[in-house]
């Protein structure tokens, strides 16, 4: 059980398809995917559910603490309380497949751009920079490569080697 575990690949930027595929085969391997495939049992008075309940309570900690065990801590990211197994996994799906295409992150750019006091250089890039390519086969097309100074409130000033 922990060689299965052990075997995953820790999540990272450019590997989510992977890292999800292995995790849903070692999930299954070791039946405790209950938690992924349905939701949970609701408890009635006529039908209390209260074995199938446990058993999808069981699976839901053990996926949720084994995917948690294979995220980087900067990607864990605030697990809310009663968040279930399904629910944490299409929250990483959605956090690195926000786009189909490779584009830097908007709030960043924006917050760049926005604060951006001065232009320093900046150049058209050559055949061999036209494009940056990144997990996937995706790529982005680059339109300008220049360094921008950025002064902070603390008096200093961050110097960025930008692709845009």
């Amino acid at each position: 059980m922990s060689t299965q575990v052990n075997n995953i690949p820790r999540l990272n930027e450019a590997n989510f398809k992977d890292w999800k595929e292995d995790i849903q085969i070692v999930l299954w391997c070791m039946d405790l995917d209950l938690a992924l495939r349905v939701d949970r049992p609701t408890s009635i008075e006529e039908n209390p559910n209260k074995v199938e309940i446990e058993k999808w309570d069981r699976s839901n900690r053990m996926c949720l603490m084994i995917m948690k065990r294979s995220i980087l801590e900067t990607f864990r990211g605030s697990i809310v309380e009663g968040t279930n197994a399904k629910g944490f996994l299409k929250q990483k799906e959605q956090y690195f497949t926000k786009n189909d295409k490779a584009e830097v992150d908007s709030g960043a750019t924006n917050h760049v751009s926005v604060s951006m006091q001065s232009c320093i250089w900046s150049r058209p890039p050559s055949d061999a920079e036209a494009f940056i390519y990144v997990a996937d086969d995706n790529r982005t097309k680059v339109k300008a490569i220049g360094t921008f100074r950025l002064s902070l409130g603390t008096g200093f000033h961050l110097y960025l080697i930008l692709v845009h």
